[in-house]
């Protein structure tokens, strides 16, 4: 059961990387039929004693969506998770949020979303991260941060 949660946290994960979102009012007249570059850059893993964060930016035309991720832990074991995200406008977060909440599926595993001008704070249920170990979360991260390679 505890492989299928981590593999489980890792396809998400690593599925959020390469995340991207537009606004419905976007009317650019793009020639690329749809298919616009987004680059992915991360920072290093970082380690405070309590907690791992690690930041990952995603560009595409002139904008950039910058995400955060932070997982407390006790000893080896992950205690919290919390995203904030700051998009490129306000109107962006309060659409994203509206439609996170509006998603039954996606709030069974969030314990609060909050919008506070361009950003959006999101933390998630302990089930999520339930068996979750610092190793996890730094495999999650590397696998992220490869497959952010392969991608360019």
């Amino acid at each position: 059961m505890k492989l299928i949660k981590f593999f489980a946290m890792l396809l998400t994960a690593a599925s959020m990387a390469f995340f991207f979102t537009a606004c419905s009012s976007d009317d650019d007249k793009d020639d690329d039929g749809g298919n616009a570059q987004v680059t992915t850059t991360f920072s290093d893993l970082v380690d405070t004693g309590s907690a791992l964060t690690f930041s990952y930016t995603q560009t595409t035309d002139g904008m950039s969506i910058v995400t955060t991720e932070t997982y407390g832990y006790s000893g080896s074991t992950i205690t919290s998770h919390t995203t904030v995200t700051e998009y490129p406008s306000e109107s962006i977060a309060a659409e994203i949020k509206s439609g996170l909440e509006a998603d039954t599926e996606a709030m069974q595993d969030i314990e609060s979303i909050s919008a506070s001008g361009k950003k959006l704070t999101i933390t998630y249920k302990a089930s999520t991260y339930a068996d979750m170990t610092k190793e996890m979360v730094s495999t999650i991260y590397q696998i992220m941060k490869e497959n952010s390679k392969d991608k360019k």
